[in-house]
């Protein structure tokens, strides 16, 4: 048996990569972050979210649009 509270769901946090100076960390939870020029940046975006709100990583966390 599981506790209700770990049966909430989480979304997946990633970061599109849309162009060369073109970055946005996102999250299937609804979540959109700035509009980055570093994907660094971005990452860190994603990472921060997902660690506030408990949501996932993905796995690759970049993805090319």
């Amino acid at each position: 048996m599981t506790a209700p509270e770990l049966l909430v769901d989480a979304g997946v946090a990633s970061v599109r990569r849309l162009g060369r100076f073109d970055a946005t960390a996102s999250c299937s939870c609804g979540w959109s972050g700035r509009r980055r020029l570093l994907v660094a940046a971005a990452e860190q975006d994603a990472w921060a979210h997902a660690m506030r709100d408990r949501c996932e990583v993905s796995t690759p966390l970049v993805l090319t649009w």
